[in-house]
């Protein structure tokens, strides 16, 4: 509970002063700063999970060929 009382003293704190129309504007622009790194960051995982799915296949394949 504490830490709950503190956060909302906190954003209290922020709306008392006007500052968080600027902290919120950086925080946007990190938000879509770490999408963008979570999107790339998902297909490469999807290609290396692909690779790594496909290439004991594509290796008997190419054996038998």
């Amino acid at each position: 509970m504490s830490g709950v009382n503190e956060l909302f003293q906190n954003i209290r704190f922020l709306k008392f002063y006007g500052w968080d129309n600027r902290w919120a504007h950086k925080v946007n622009e990190l938000r879509e700063l770490e999408l963008a790194w979570r999107v790339k960051e998902g297909i490469v995982d999807t290609l290396i999970s692909f690779i790594w799915t496909w290439i004991p296949s594509a290796t008997a394949l190419f054996a038998f060929m």
